[in-house]
């Protein structure tokens, strides 16, 4: 156990006991080490890797024996330990926070322990303000002793005790020793469902199992335990439950070709025949690492700075396998050089010991947000959407929030320099002559609204964008396809009349859709063993869907740009050439001609022929031909291929689509990916002036002459000539209160419609809205989630590829996992209401064709989400309709098999609830705790008073106060109770705390709003520092003393602080340019 002695230089041996005791008191630090480090914590590979020699340097005393007294630190855990550690939202805790805090470890010097020891390491604790504690001695505690920790456990602190000889061995690194992985309370709630178990059912771990003691377990901790065994070939393979940290199958285990993939894209000739072998060989590299530089302008170039001057030439002097190492480079493209790539492998990064401080340097930028790590093509996206301060914004489709963290930093470009400005000038300068970014004091008065249709995913949407701290910033749940029309306050018309009937409209919207993700074959090697054409056609449908109404919800003059990472064209033009063909045309929308954004970007231009690939590998150039084989020799292998998945047909009247962006891999060394910009030149929809009621048949003659209408809950009304702006009520609206009360949600009418007998080119996208609508039973469809016809999905449950990045699944779009319900009409041609509730349980049968695909009658529905649950929110939510003895099937496709088994309408409400959010409450301006905080911190009157807001339903402000910008609140409040699904908005400005006396304000700003009130907090509760040993001590210690002792590195802000009563105040940190100043 001791043979490291051995190798000590006998020129620095001492006392022979004291070299032995030295050696195995590093040993044990060393497994501490490596234990916090397994456990999460931020723990630097110089303690990691340090050797005896330097060990001995800094902890031995005079006669060379270790000196314990030296071993105390703390630690802090990782962004990755803090979301590990995250319990579920729930309805008393809608916004839980991380249970993970920092560690604090003390080596006790004394050779015997008692009970007082032990309780002087609890006042440590307590006055340290961690969360949990390890102490670790020489000689055994007795049980009594070990009792002084209980007082702790009352109060959220943790203590552990360890012989040293318990750690002298990290048993944990023994071949024998299984891996154990620590499941996320979402990982473990995953888990329970998959295998249909309860908590209690899952095997125990003794407390005192080593293991479960160096891991820290405590009750209600799920690990999975991936066993490494062994086959008759020498092949390894792990086993064990879902675990976001099992390792994938190696790639060169995967085989980088796929016929039917590479047959496609070559016979499509997206790339020019000399380019075919360098577009294949860049596919089969790796991808290159990327990242960017977020935050403000100037405080993004003050982190880029440093990597250019510091990092830079030490990674170039690094030499890897005999060569030096490639530096990383800026993205030639890309605005300012913030986005940058490297290629050397992540492997090497990680486990190199040269680049242990680069590698330091990203992960403790990304922790703080100044760093994203991002794919290239990701980021053009928002790039061509071409964001200004001050515009409203919408990003359908948002999740995981790499996009939406762009989006909002445009939203508030050049906001930090305005607001300082405008603090420092003090004055009112008029916004007439500065421009509309500089109203409401500087502060950007745009909006991004994040939606994402799954709910968990939502929430992970949230946990991006509170990086950036934004107050301009809503997250919804909502179906992208059904995003519902959002309401605003009622508000004076310039003739005197009020405007009551007011919708948002957005200036901007990204659709970057759910997608098969074949063009990031370079990092999902998965893509080249499960790629099959019908995945493309599965998803055509919603992905029209979304871009209709991405396009729906558009300012006129507005822009929408529609991005996949599919190289499909059934993805890509096909998409954009329906929605366009659908919404009116060319003269309605128009694709813009981006070939002269990004400068530096190699792009191709967008197909305007192609071939569409059926289940069977057969090409298809045309529609036509599609029905002539399903005419002649039946339709075996065609699937659902639709007449608006193929070229438009009519090309002097067709869009132009060559305007749409192809990125390739071989051309810049990045993923493959597709770009359309789209504008609206017009009105898709109107209403008339008189608002006259309009009567309105469904039979399919009276279909076909209808004038483009909108839909409006209890009306259908026509827009006539002399109508004015201000009496046009804002078109294309979903009203999801009225649909979840009375009305039925209105349908896009089928995109890719089986019936030889309707005209559906001679039909508006508005019409069929309008007269499509059908009476929904599910409750998705009351919350602005698309009704979906059955045809559409009918591939979607075979597919096994995995979506790019971490984009949404096919799987989580698949109508055929979900409880599926079809309603069925009146027979009367005439008559678009359902037939009488008491007859539906006799209608839900369902009957599997040949190819599995759901059969429907024509105009029947499916009911479909993108979360692949149909019934998602409670009782409460569900039209009223009465479903004493509904009943219905639901399949399961698991493994193939279909098993169908009766639910009640009760069990399925019960089983599928919304989870409950905490409404979003705004306070009085005059309420004393605001009073409060107005006069303690002397808050500047210019600051807005009336935009701050707590979550619950009380409204009284007991632990914390957000803040968002007056548009925000508008559209929180104006739809309130209205069927809205809210996740998230607002930035936590204020905490409450304990405070030791009444004059003490009992509420702190927090690290979160800080940037927001910083430049309107009075001087009398700010300190200033220009001198780096300043900051260093303030950084280094936890809880800086106020003694003789500190004041010499404190000496600059001692005036400041006496001067100062008790309570929380702001740090400015501002360079000088002097010597010891900061620059």
């Amino acid at each position: 156990m001791d043979m490291e002695i051995d190798n000590v230089p006998t020129q620095q041996r001492g006392d022979p006991e004291a070299e032995r005791e030295m050696a195995r008191l590093w040993r044990t630090v060393r497994t501490v080490h490596e234990m916090l480090a397994d456990r999460g914590y931020v723990v630097s590979d110089e303690e990691l890797t340090r050797s005896l020699d330097d060990f001995r340097r800094l902890y031995s005393d005079f006669s060379g024996y270790p000196d314990r007294s030296k071993l105390k630190f703390a630690v802090k855990p990782s962004h990755e330990m803090n979301l590990l550690h995250t319990p579920l939202p729930t309805k008393a805790n809608p916004e839980p926070q991380t249970t993970a805090g920092d560690c604090y470890v003390e080596f006790n010097p004394d050779s015997t322990i008692g009970i007082k020891h032990l309780r002087a390491f609890a006042q440590t604790l307590d006055s340290q303000h961690v969360t949990n504690g390890i102490m670790i001695t020489q000689a055994p505690v007795t049980a009594a002793a070990l009792r002084a920790f209980e007082p702790l456990s009352a109060r959220g602190i943790t203590a552990e005790h360890f012989l040293e000889s318990d750690l002298l061995v990290n048993i944990t690194r023994h071949e024998l020793v299984p891996k154990h992985v620590l499941l996320s309370a979402e990982e473990k709630k995953i888990l329970l469902e998959r295998y249909r178990l309860r908590e209690h059912q899952l095997p125990r771990i003794q407390a005192n199992d080593p293991v479960a003691r160096y891991l820290g377990l405590k009750r209600t901790n799920v690990m999975v335990l991936l066993i490494q065994a062994r086959g008759r070939g020498g092949g390894n393979r792990h086993e064990g439950g879902p675990s976001r940290r099992a390792e994938r199958a190696p790639k060169q285990q995967i085989d980088p070709h796929n016929p039917l993939f590479e047959k496609y894209y070559t016979e499509l000739n997206i790339v020019p025949e000399k380019e075919q072998d360098a577009f294949w060989a860049a596919f089969r590299r790796d991808l290159p690492n990327s990242f960017r530089f977020t935050g403000s302008r100037g405080h993004a170039l003050a982190v880029q700075e440093r990597l250019k001057n510091f990092y830079i030439p030490e990674i170039t002097s690094i030499r890897h396998e005999g060569e030096f190492v490639e530096a990383p480079k800026p993205v030639a493209w890309y605005p300012d050089q913030l986005a940058w790539y490297m290629t050397v492998p992540k492997q090497v990064i990680r486990r190199f010991p040269p680049f242990a401080s680069f590698q330091k340097f990203l992960v403790a930028e990304t922790d703080v947000g100044n760093i994203s790590r991002q794919e290239v093509v990701s980021m053009i996206p928002p790039l061509v959407l071409d964001v200004k301060p001050g515009m409203t914004v919408l990003d359908l489709c948002a999740s995981p929030g790499s996009k939406s963290a762009q989006l909002i930093e445009m939203v508030h470009a050049g906001e930090e320099e305005r607001m300082k400005q405008i603090a420092e000038n003090g004055s009112d300068t008029a916004t007439t002559t500065r421009g509309p970014e500089w109203e409401d004091d500087g502060r950007s008065t745009g909006l991004l609204i994040a939606n994402d249709v799954d709910y968990r995913r939502s929430h992970m949407l949230v946990h991006q964008v509170k990086r950036l701290s934004s107050p301009n910033v809503i997250v919804t749940n909502h179906d992208a396809t059904m995003f519902p029309s959002i309401k605003l306050p009622s508000e004076m018309g310039v003739h005197g009349n009020m405007i009551t009937n007011k919708y948002l409209k957005f200036d901007r919207v990204l659709a970057d859709v759910p997608c098969t993700g074949d063009g990031t074959a370079r990092k999902n090697s998965d893509i080249w063993r499960a790629w099959t054409p019908q995945n493309a056609i599965g998803l055509h449908t919603i992905q029209v869907r979304i871009l209709i109404r991405a396009l729906q919800v558009l300012k006129v003059g507005g822009r929408v740009v529609y991005s996949t990472c599919s190289m499909n064209p059934v993805e890509d033009e096909a998409v954009v050439a329906s929605a366009i063909s659908r919404c009116g045309g060319r003269s309605k929308v128009c694709i813009v001609d981006s070939s002269s954004a990004l400068p530096g970007l190699i792009r191709y231009p967008g197909l305007s022929k192609w071939k569409v690939m059926d289940r069977l590998g057969r090409l298809w150039q045309n529609f036509g031909e599609v029905e002539h084989q399903r005419q002649n020799l039946g339709p075996e292998g065609l699937g659902r291929l639709s007449e608006g998945m193929f070229p438009p047909l009519n090309t002097e009247e067709g869009v132009e689509l060559q305007r749409c962006m192809r990125i390739y891999p071989h051309s810049q060394d990045t993923g493959a990916f597709f770009i359309a910009v789209l504008e609206k030149k017009s009105e898709i929809r109107t209403v008339r002036q008189d608002n006259e009621i309009r009567k309105v048949e469904t039979s399919e003659e009276s279909m076909r002459k209808l004038e483009p209408l909108s839909y409006e809950p209890g009306r259908l009304v026509e827009k006539t000539e002399d109508t004015t702006e201000e009496q046009v009520i804002v078109n294309d609206r979903i009203d999801a209160q009225s649909v979840k009360e009375t009305e039925p949600m209105p349908k896009l009418h089928s995109l890719a419609s089986t019936d030889p007998g309707l005209d559906e080119a001679s039909l508006s996208v508005e019409a069929a809205a309008a007269l499509s609508k059908t009476s929904e039973l599910s409750d998705t469809a009351t919350n602005g989630a698309a009704t979906i016809d059955a045809n559409s999905f009918s591939n979607l449950g075979k597919s096994t590829l995995p979506v790019s990045g971490v984009k949404r699944k096919i799987a989580d779009i698949d109508g055929s996992t979900s409880p599926t319900k079809r309603t069925k009409r009146s027979s009367s041609p005439h008559s678009s209401t359902l037939a009488d509730a008491s007859s539906l349980p006799n209608q839900y049968e369902r009957k599997a064709p040949e190819d599995g695909a759901l059969q429907s009658p024509i105009n029947a529905s499916a009911l479909c989400t993108e979360s692949g649950s149909a019934l998602q929110n409670d009782a409460a939510r569900v039209p009223p309709i009465d479903h004493q003895n509904l009943n219905f099937l639901v399949q399961d496709n698991k493994d193939g098999a279909s098993n169908d088994r009766n639910y009640s309408f009760n069990d399925v409400k019960q089983k599928n609830k919304q989870p409950f959010e905490e409404p979003f409450k705004y306070l009085d301006p005059n309420i004393a705790e605001l009073d409060a905080i107005r006069r303690f911190y002397k808050v500047s009157t210019r600051f807005p008073q009336d935009r701050f807001m707590v979550r619950n339903a009380t409204g009284i402000p007991t632990r914390n106060i957000y803040y968002t910008t007056s548009l925000a609140k508008a559209i929180l409040q104006e739809n309130e109770g209205k069927g809205l699904k809210f996740v998230h908005s607002g930035v936590k400005m204020f905490v409450k705390q304990d405070v030791p006396r009444p004059e003490v304000c009992p509420w702190r700003i927090q690290n979160d709003g800080i940037r927001i009130i910083e430049a309107w907090v009075g001087t009398a509760r700010v300190v200033t520092i220009h001198k780096r040993k300043t900051l260093r001590k303030l950084l280094v210690e936890m809880f800086p003393g106020l003694d003789d002792k500190d004041w010499p590195e404190l000496e600059e802000i001692r005036a400041q602080i006496e001067s100062i009563p008790f309570g929380c105040c702001v740090l400015r940190v501002e360079p000088d340019g002097t010597e010891d100043g900061l620059k």
